[in-house]
């Protein structure tokens, strides 16, 4: 009864509060100064889809909306903004969606494909297309609708692939609108891929106070020093 009681006069007190805020702002006019608090919008249901993920990492000023699917490891990080109100999106495993990026799924339900272990840079811009596994998309670079991004392609800084466009794996594209300008080596390919590891590790870090990522983290650190010993 006393805990209920004291919930009741809370309630009374906040709406008092509430009101005599109104009423002050009302008498100054014009001289009040107003400070509002926009409610976090982290992650946004719509329509009834939302967001479902393994052990990712969304940023406290990321904005993840509609159907998305985020896999293991994957990250969206801050200010970031991934789209899934129009058509899904869909992350793999060990992705990276970094600061200021944003990936969008199209209108009629035209999917946006995310392969695994991808680093989307931050700035860039993925609308409605597919990216294979191990891709990087650099900063500020803008892959258009329907456009396909191989396995271990690069698509430089600034680039623009555009529309239906089809990159080919271990490509690097640049220019706008980009075009081919060789093939990566070996060691290149490589490089990209250990770049989007080292993005699925900070993820980790992230959610690393969590007991679940913690123990996600401490699962690859002791996988990674068994293989090191063997």
């Amino acid at each position: 009864r006393g805990a209920m009681a004291l919930t009741a006069v809370s309630a009374v007190l906040r709406g008092l509060g509430r009101a005599t805020e109104r009423v002050g702002i009302a008498l100054q006019g014009r001289e009040a100064y107003v400070e509002r608090l926009v409610p976090s919008t982290r992650v946004v249901g719509f329509k009834g889809r939302e967001l479902s993920h393994g052990e990712g990492f969304v940023a406290s000023t990321a904005s993840v909306v509609g159907d998305v699917k985020l896999g293991e490891r994957s990250s969206v990080w801050y200010g970031a903004v991934v789209r899934g109100d129009a058509g899904a999106v869909t992350i793999g495993d060990a992705s990276a969606v970094q600061d200021g990026a944003s990936v969008t799924g199209g209108r009629g339900g035209v999917i946006a494909t995310i392969g695994n272990q991808v680093t989307i840079q931050a700035g860039a811009h993925v609308d409605s297309a597919r990216v294979d596994d191990g891709a990087v998309i650099g900063m500020g670079a803008r892959v258009q609708a329907g456009a396909h991004v191989g396995a271990d392609a690069f698509i430089d800084a600034g680039a623009l692939v555009e529309a239906e466009a089809k990159v080919g794996a271990g490509e690097l594209w640049t220019g706008v609108p980009a075009k081919k300008l060789r093939d990566l080596n070996a060691d290149e390919r490589a490089y990209l891929r250990a770049t989007a590891e080292a993005a699925s590790r900070s993820s980790l870090r992230a959610v690393a106070g969590t007991d679940c990522g913690r123990a996600v983290l401490d699962a690859v650190l002791a996988a990674e020093a068994a293989a090191v010993a063997a």
